[in-house]
């Protein structure tokens, strides 16, 4: 603080000093006092108000770090578990910054030394300085989680937008329909279908256009989670279920055993967990569901009045098939180096008249395999056969008893002439002769 006449303080102002003006005159000298009084009282209570803010960054239970736009750290907590994460935290601190250079707030997830930690970041803007502010909280037990029973995703991570895929299904394209709709509303949402059909993209098509998908998206497997695993994340008190804003995705639902579906039912009812976060459920329809699975079912879909959506199976949208494999070859051909440019339209049509037990994951699996095998830069019927002889090797047969009865009899029909043609090792000639009837017919019978 300078004190001084017209000179002085013109001089200590462009020095960036604080400065009051005495001119002669009691007066003068007395409003000069005063103003020095107040200068004191507005500092002191400055410096209160510092210090709360202080103390109550400290008591926080987030660890908390604040970078201004140049990436030099404004203020940081200071503890023995944020010294030994320092580096790291550092590290994810500067990516994530790169992220709110496109939005004004996000959620993440990170593993670190195997506990997962939840970042969020913010960005504030103070006069003409922007700040990034990092709120830290780690999941503290976290580490006893079973490894496949619990993950989590950003939005910037996905990479498959469904949206952009033009099936040749119309029932397929309602499905996406009605997602992208599903995606734009608060409710619970369950998302049935065959194993294998695509339950996955769709949900995380949902959470990449949905309102939270800012934040993160959590994924529960809950064909692998153990009641240990599920005490965990329903009863911890840093347990992201425990929040807010996030995509949730408990997948297999139906796979739960009864006393964790007993108990995920009552939490989701105690805690309003539907309220506080987006909810989307997948189930296998192709499989008898266990009584406790049902009973939870109905809950998801009665009681916190979840919509459906339910997946086509591949067998239903054979017409997808050359777009599909299309993608498939192009993936593959970056991941093994390969330069394969499609498939021969004979070679194709055995795909397409395949039996897809276990849809979109066999396809892929297949079109690998085709990659891997072929010599020249296009597929030939002679790989395809071959391994699609494996694959009906491998399928386990169906029993009699399996057949769904209420189809039309030309359905019924075409599922046995499938069945009998994967008994054959999908040779059309020797299915025909078994069965006593020309390929011709057998072909037809199988177009429906």
């Amino acid at each position: 603080m300078i004190v001084g006449d017209v000179v002085t303080t013109r001089l200590a102002k462009r020095l960036g000093f604080n400065t009051i003006l005495v001119t002669s005159g009691q007066e003068s000298i007395d409003a000069a006092l005063d103003d020095a009084i107040n200068w004191h009282w507005n500092f002191r209570a400055l410096e209160e108000r510092n210090r709360l803010y202080q103390e109550i960054f400290r008591c926080s239970s987030d660890i908390m770090f604040i970078y201004d736009n140049t990436g030099k750290t404004i203020l940081a907590t200071d503890s023995l578990l944020v010294e030994k994460n320092l580096p790291l935290l550092h590290e994810i601190f500067m990516q994530e910054s790169q992220q709110l250079h496109k939005t004004e707030e996000l959620v993440t997830f990170h593993k670190l030394d195997n506990i997962i930690w939840r970042i969020h970041a913010k960005k504030i803007q103070s006069s003409d300085k922007t700040y990034h502010v990092f709120c830290s909280k780690p999941f503290s037990e976290s580490n006893k989680l079973a490894p496949d029973a619990f993950f989590y995703e950003s939005k910037r991570e996905l990479t498959l937008q469904l949206e952009h895929f033009r099936s040749e299904s119309p029932r397929y394209n309602e499905q996406i329909s009605k997602a992208r709709a599903y995606s734009s509303s608060a409710l619970p949402l369950i998302i049935q279908g065959a194993k294998g059909s695509g339950r996955n993209s769709f949900a995380r098509m949902i959470f990449h256009n949905s309102p939270s998908c800012a934040k993160a998206f959590l994924i529960v497997e809950c064909a692998h989670l153990k009641e240990r695993d599920l005490r965990l994340l329903l009863e911890k008190a840093d347990s992201p279920l425990t929040e807010q804003g996030y995509t949730i995705y408990f997948k297999e639902v139906d796979q739960l055993s009864e006393t964790s579906a007993k108990k995920l039912s009552s939490y989701m009812e105690d805690t309003r967990l539907a309220k506080r976060h987006l909810l989307i459920f997948s189930c296998e329809t192709t499989q008898p569901m266990s009584e406790n699975g049902k009973l939870l079912f109905d809950y998801i879909k009665n009681t916190l009045n979840a919509s459906i959506l339910t997946i086509p199976s591949l067998n239903e949208r054979k017409s997808d098939i050359p777009l599909l494999a299309s993608l498939y070859i192009n993936e593959f051909n970056s991941n093994l180096g390969r330069q394969i440019i499609g498939i021969r339209d004979d070679a194709m049509q055995l795909l397409q008249d395949f039996d897809w037990k276990h849809n979109l994951d066999q396809l892929k699996r297949v079109i690998r395999e085709c990659v891997i095998l072929s010599t020249e830069i296009y597929i030939k019927k002679d790989i395809v056969l071959s391994v699609l002889r494996d694959e009906a090797t491998n399928l386990p047969l169906a029993s009699p008893v399996s057949l769904n009865l209420r189809q039309s009899l030309e359905k019924i029909t075409r599922d046995i002439l499938r069945e009998v043609m994967r008994e054959e090792g999908m040779n059309q000639s020797r299915t025909a002769a078994r069965l006593g009837i020309s390929r011709s017919t057998l072909w037809r019978k199988l177009q429906g």
